[in-house]
């Protein structure tokens, strides 16, 4: 039942970095409601290939195992 977003980034990605905060203050607000996955591309590259990520950040938003949105900058 909870959204379920996941947020491809990298360490060396500044706008990574910009968008950390972010993510974590959300994670808090609606921590019942969401499930946040963090996954780095230099570490799981087959993911970033699954999802078709072409730029980091990219957040992609699932609902009821479905994608149901994406970001990126």
């Amino acid at each position: 039942d909870k959204t379920v977003i996941v947020k491809f980034s990298a360490d060396w990605c500044a706008p990574c970095k910009r968008l950390a905060p972010i993510v974590h203050e959300a994670a808090k607000e609606y921590g019942n409601d969401i499930v946040i996955i963090e996954v780095n591309i230099d570490k799981a590259p087959t993911l970033r290939h699954m999802f078709a990520v072409e730029v980091v950040p990219t957040l992609i938003y699932f609902k009821n195992g479905m994608q149901v949105d994406r970001t990126n900058s």
